[in-house]
């Protein structure tokens, strides 16, 4: 038996009116093609994986209320039609909350700080938004344990890799708007990382960026990355770096510091944030 959806509801604070979008939200594709696999040899379905279980049916009346086996993968004629896949999963889900997501947060700013900048609104947004900051979330909600995984995913320890637990927290966010609407949404968004606004304005949520960069490189292929030093001003007891960073030897972004460690990471950050508007 699976884990009883309505206590992680309980913990959102949203109650849906269809439960087939947060089973949908929470269904990992390992799951989703393991099962289609299945089916398409004729073997009996099932084998969906818990943390902390060592194996659980697709979730039936019993275990994630009234959601049937058949609810994952969706009709035409069903209210999710939009989600519509040949093999149903949370990816698309999660196209959709990472939009709701970012709205909410923007307009949360906008309205509650009117003498903010555009710039100083785009880097708190970042802060909220990014991977690490989601994970924190699913693990206050302990998402987990409520991942539906295929049974390789789960023995490699898929209910708690990070990717699949903000790729689930922005699923869970994209069922909601469509379950209840936006305002629903956006009420779940502040009331879950609300706490994480608070820190992003006080300027404790941020971490080293310069590492950041360097793993996005990482992800890349044939990406090199340098900073360099293209000014210092000031006197010796009050010296200013201008610190530059290159991609592939092309200046992508400057910052400034009174070490060149914090011009580096200014740089980086500045980077990161232009990567995010671009991409």
């Amino acid at each position: 038996m699976g884990p009883d959806l309505s206590v992680l509801e309980n913990r959102i604070g949203y109650v849906a009116q269809d439960k087939r979008g947060l089973v949908l939200a929470l269904t990992h594709p390992s799951f989703a093609h393991e099962k289609q696999d299945r089916s398409a040899s004729g073997e009996p379905s099932g084998n969906a994986r818990y943390r902390g279980q060592q194996t659980a049916s697709l979730p039936d009346v019993k275990s994630f209320q009234s959601v049937q086996c058949e609810d994952v993968f969706l009709s035409q004629n069903d209210s999710f039609s939009a989600l519509q896949h040949q093999v149903a999963h949370n990816q698309r889900l999660e196209f959709l909350g990472d939009a709701v997501l970012q709205l909410a947060v923007s307009a949360y700013f906008y309205r509650l700080y009117p003498e903010a900048s555009e710039g100083e609104m785009t880097r708190w947004r970042t802060e909220i938004v990014r991977e690490e900051t989601l994970v924190r979330v699913a693990k206050s909600l302990d998402l987990g344990a409520f991942l539906l995984l295929g049974r390789g995913e789960s023995l490699s320890g898929g209910a708690d890799n990070p990717s699949n637990l903000a790729d689930a927290m922005e699923a869970v966010l994209g069922a909601i708007y469509l379950d209840g609407g936006f305002q629903a949404a956006s009420e779940v968004v502040r009331r879950l990382f609300e706490p994480y606004f608070k820190q992003v304005l006080e300027g404790g949520l941020s971490r080293d960026f310069k590492s950041r960069v360097y793993e996005w490189a990482q992800s890349k292929s044939g990406i090199s990355i340098t900073f360099s030093v293209l000014e210092e001003t000031g006197p010796e007891h009050d010296r200013r770096f201008t610190i530059g960073l290159f991609v592939n030897g092309e200046l992508q972004s400057q910052g400034e510091g009174h070490s060149k460690k914090d011009g580096e990471q200014q740089a980086s950050r500045i980077f990161l944030i232009q990567k995010l508007e671009t991409e």
